[in-house]
């Protein structure tokens, strides 16, 4: 899979940019990586997603700089509606999508 080690090599050469994002990149749990394609993925809860913070920028920065297939986003505002899935990683070892749905107590 070419496009993820292409990937790999973008972001490291970015993580110099803040500790802040070092931090939201490694951290000891919610990374996720299948050694088999060297795919990663991280999970952040809580996250404000403000195109002013410099994290966000820096993320959002990255992503429109990688090839549409070779990652694939997804954010889960505090409203319904409040949703954005981005890439063409479809076929991601993960299983990661965006489920929505009905629950009872």
């Amino acid at each position: 899979m070419p496009g993820v080690h292409a990937s790999s090599r973008i972001l490291r050469s970015c993580l110099p940019v803040t500790g802040y994002i070092h931090d939201l990149l490694n951290p000891p749990r919610n990374k996720y990586e299948y050694h088999e394609s060297g795919a990663v993925a991280w999970l952040w809860e809580h996250l404000k997603w403000y195109l002013e913070y410099e994290d966000v920028a820096f993320f959002e920065s990255l992503m429109n700089d990688l090839e549409y297939e070779d990652y694939y986003f997804i954010r889960v505002g505090e409203d319904n509606d409040d949703t954005d899935v981005r890439g063409g990683f479809w076929e991601n070892p993960f299983g990661m999508c965006l489920v929505r749905g009905i629950a009872f107590d």
